[in-house]
């Protein structure tokens, strides 16, 4: 019996024992790693900072996760079958950090992310800080997980590998499918027309189809399909014409910079690319390879190409832009040879060859 006191008495105290030693343990806490991203800054920035992407690599921080994001605040949340929170955008400074609130299973703290160019500037380092206030329950957590520190670093350092998987897939992807040939029908429609160095085109092109877009809801024009894209010029200098099918034909307009047309019936080459735009080159060797294939050739007589910008959200909740090009074209002139010239050039050949025979 009076074992028993001792062992109950004993057990007492070491618990009395841990639960100080619990207590005395550091209320606040702040865990910091790094990582290098194989991506100019500017970019691994704007990828981190769109809550849209979280998707695509949150699972690497937090397993078997159902998330969400919402646009109110950037907000990013997660609930699986042990934890659940938030991130919430709270700053922003450019492309060089990012700040937000941040809720982990009752862990209120701040996430901060610092972008900085390393010496080669195709490179990224990322560090991501984590800090906050641990409850006694938390301090009991982080003491069977080898510290805090380690339990938020071993999720950061995953998270942050696979944000640079992300990235450089993203890098690397590009489709390029050929539909054929098809008709592009008759279309009214309203446009501005811009002349930019080819650097600048989606600069120029995002602008210019706000400018259109506004003139066409100011006027209460009804549209008639998507926004597209004439290109007349594609050298060191992009002309084009940024333009709005509309239901009905327009003579003139009240804008000087803003004119309106008719675009005749044509037939064109339809091929679709998906992907980093550096590889839009492809597009164009395609095209080519298509048509000499099946005897066609292009028609450049009032415009080189049509594109039609799209944007889709992947599986992994990562948004990529579409581009439909539609390069107008016409079937090669291939000369008819008669039966008679075809028997006079075979006789000429045979008198020849006799000659020569002759001769000899």
């Amino acid at each position: 019996m009076k074992i028993a006191k001792y062992i109950i008495l004993l057990l007492a105290l070491l618990g009395v024992a841990f639960v100080v030693f619990i207590t005395t343990q550091p209320k606040h806490f702040s865990v910091s790693t790094s990582f290098t991203v194989n991506h100019p800054k500017d970019s691994v920035s704007q990828f981190v900072s769109d809550g849209s992407k979280w998707k695509s690599w949150f699972n690497r921080f937090e397993s078997n996760t159902e998330n969400t994001f919402t646009t109110e605040n950037d907000s990013f949340k997660w609930i699986n079958e042990n934890t659940k929170g938030s991130f919430s955008l709270a700053k922003r400074y450019q492309n060089d950090s990012l700040v937000q609130k941040m809720n982990y299973n009752g862990i209120q703290g701040t996430s901060k992310w610092d972008f900085t160019p390393n010496s080669d500037s195709q490179k990224t380092d990322i560090s991501w800080h984590i800090s906050g206030d641990l409850s006694f329950r938390w301090k009991v957590v982080a003491l069977l997980n080898g510290g805090i520190e380690n339990f938020f670093r071993n999720k950061q350092q995953n998270a942050l590998q696979e944000i640079n998987k992300q990235i450089v897939d993203a890098i690397l992807f590009h489709q390029v499918s050929v539909t054929g040939i098809i008709t592009k029908h008759e279309t009214n429609y309203v446009f501005k027309k811009d002349s930019v160095a080819l650097s600048d085109f989606q600069k120029a092109f995002s602008k210019s189809k706000v400018e259109v877009s506004l003139f066409v809801k100011q006027n209460n024009i009804e549209t008639n399909g998507q926004p597209f894209v004439l290109v007349y010029q594609n050298s060191k200098y992009n002309r084009f014409a940024t333009c709005y099918p509309v239901t009905e034909e327009i003579i003139t307009t009240t804008n000087s910079k803003i004119d309106a047309a008719k675009l005749n019936e044509f037939q064109a080459l339809k091929v679709t690319f998906k992907g980093n735009p550096s590889f839009k080159n492809e597009v164009f060797t395609k095209a080519k390879e298509y048509l000499e294939k099946n005897q066609y050739t292009f028609d450049e007589k009032e415009f080189k190409w049509l594109e039609i910008h799209k944007e889709e959200i992947n599986s992994k909740g990562t948004v990529s832009e579409t581009i439909e090009y539609y390069f107008p074209v016409k079937r090669k002139h291939i000369p008819v040879v008669s039966l008679q010239d075809s028997v006079q050039n075979n006789t000429s050949d045979q008198t020849e060859i006799v000659t020569t025979s002759d001769s000899l």
